[in-house]
């Protein structure tokens, strides 16, 4: 189970220049059946709230395959699938946990929040068999 919590920032611009902070926490959490790390967003549709997810692929009882990330529609751009990438990749790393990348966005941010964190250099690693 992952124990991390995603906190998004949404900014909304007023009137006179004058900006509104709200930060939102999400915790995001393991689905075994659906082989996905996600995190539900009430703010975008509360009932049911939609998920943003990357889907998995588990090699064996340490290693994974991260597959495709989801971000809906209506969420896109509040930096939702990034700190969900930054979450799960720092939570496996953490755990020692291997995983493989396979998604192309994922292959971006890794290349982005791993800069000098070892540990996450070890333990994740980008696919370029594709």
């Amino acid at each position: 189970m992952l124990s991390s919590v995603v906190r998004v920032i949404a900014h909304k611009q007023a009137r006179h220049f004058a900006v509104m902070e709200k930060v939102y926490e999400f915790k995001v959490k393991d689905d075994n059946t659906m082989r996905q790390f996600y995190l539900e967003i009430p703010m975008v549709a509360p009932d049911p709230p939609e998920r943003a997810y990357i889907e998995y692929r588990k090699l064996g009882c340490d290693k994974y395959e991260l597959l495709h990330t989801f971000v809906p529609p209506s969420a896109k751009g509040k930096k939702i699938g990034e700190s969900l990438a930054k979450s799960v990749l720092k939570h496996l790393s953490e755990k020692e946990v291997h995983a493989s990348l396979k998604c192309s966005f994922l292959k971006k941010k890794f290349q982005e929040i791993s800069n000098g964190d070892a540990q996450m250099k070890k333990y994740v690693k980008i696919d370029r068999s594709e």
